[in-house]
Order: C-alpha cells, then sequence, then structure tokens
C-alpha cells in the first residue's frame, strides 16, 4: 500500500487569505580564497529522496538563489572552470525555510572536490519568519487527544486551544494572542480553510482532515 505523506503548516495571519507555499529556499553566495564573486558559478542540488535536480548560477555579486524547493534532504556541488568543485553531501532543508549555504571554490581541476560544512544552514538567517519544525518520527509518537492533526498547534510557544469555541473540541486553537479566525493551515501548500463556512480552523471550516499518521512534518 502506498502512503502519502503530507506536510503541514500552520500560519497566523494578520490578514485573512496570505498564502505561504509548503516549500523552501536554499541560497548563497559563491567565492574565491580572496573572497572575490565567482561569476556564472554553477551549482546544482539534487534531492536525495526523491532525485529531482535543479541548476542554478550565480549572478555578478556570486549570489545564487533556488526558491521553490520540495521541502527533503538534498546535496549540494558548486563548480567552475579551472576551480574544484564544492560540495555539501547532505542539507535537510524544512518547511517555509531559506537556508543559506555559501561556497568559497579554490584553484584547481574541476575533478577535484571539496567538502562543505552545512551546519551554519540549518539557522534561517534569510527571513524573518518565526516558526518550529516537528518531524515526523515526533508526530507518530505523541499522545495527541483524539489523534487529531490540529493538536499539533499547542506544542508551539504561545498557543493555546480556543476556549469556548464551537471549534475547541475539533483542535481548533488560537495563536499569539490572535483570534482563532486569524489562523490559516496549509496541507502540503494548499490553504485547507473553508472560508465560505463563516468560521474558524476546525470543525466545519477544514476542507480535509488528514490522520495524523499521513503528517510527514509540521511547522508553525
Amino acid at each position: 500500500m502506498l502512503k502519502h505523506s503530507v506536510r503541514v503548516l500552520m500560519v497566523m495571519a494578520l490578514t485573512v487569505g496570505a498564502l505561504f507555499g509548503q516549500s523552501g529556499a536554499i541560497q548563497g553566495i559563491v567565492q574565491d580564497q580572496t573572497q572575490g564573486a565567482v561569476i556564472g558559478s554553477q551549482v546544482v542540488l539534487t534531492n536525495i529522496d526523491t532525485g529531482l535536480r535543479r541548476e542554478v548560477t550565480t549572478n555578478e555579486t556570486g549570489f545564487y538563489t533556488a526558491p521553490s524547493l520540495p521541502v527533503g534532504r538534498y546535496k549540494l556541488v558548486a563548480s567552475m572552470t579551472g576551480f574544484s568543485s564544492a560540495e555539501v553531501a547532505e542539507l535537510k532543508l524544512d518547511v517555509n525555510q531559506t537556508a543559506r549555504v555559501d561556497f568559497t571554490l579554490k584553484p584547481g581541476s574541476v575533478t577535484e572536490s571539496i567538502n562543505v560544512s552545512a551546519a551554519a544552514a540549518l539557522l534561517d538567517s534569510e527571513t524573518a519568519t518565526v516558526g518550529q519544525v516537528v518531524d515526523n518520527k515526533r508526530i507518530v509518537e505523541l499522545p495527541l487527544n483524539g489523534r487529531n492533526y490540529l493538536e499539533l498547534a499547542r506544542l508551539s510557544a504561545g498557543t493555546t486551544s480556543a476556549r469556548g469555541s464551537r471549534t475547541e473540541g475539533e483542535g481548533g486553537f488560537s495563536a499569539g494572542g490572535q483570534h482563532g479566525y486569524q489562523v490559516q493551515v496549509n496541507i502540503d501548500g494548499v490553504d485547507n480553510s473553508m472560508t465560505y463556512s463563516g468560521g474558524p480552523i476546525g470543525f466545519v471550516a477544514e476542507a480535509i482532515k488528514p490522520s495524523v499518521d499521513a503528517v510527514g512534518e509540521f511547522r508553525w
């Protein structure tokens, strides 16, 4: 039996209708040992799990960006004629994350390769987004009340159940002091709110209600 793993993004939206794609981005600069920009160098990003391959080229400042990447594990290789290539063997890209990976190329043969540590890329220094990621292992092991995926939101600081509302028993919640009507839930990049229902997320205001076991990753 094939199992489709979904990824859930819960967003506190100041204005209803703001959409956030459930993908990520990787960007950075490619420079030489003198910290000069290596213009026109190629960066190849390969999804280790799916084989998806994306090629980007650095601009006049040595900057490259690969937006709208499906989340997952990536291998990155930067190369330029006259330089040894530089490689990051594995980088985990989370939902709605913009990871930064910089490369320093050294003169040499293109057949030579230098491994680069990507530990710093785990810090999302490229955006002002505040949130946290919960992976599938922790999700399936958590004793969630009623096995409702919306209960995952309560793992985040500043989040509480929608007490006294009709959605409380269905996992409705408020976060950061905002009303439940200002919360948006995306599943695989698609807004799961049934806005025509006239209610906050939970109860009848959800297009679908996935199984907790089907959630591959959750980000608040």
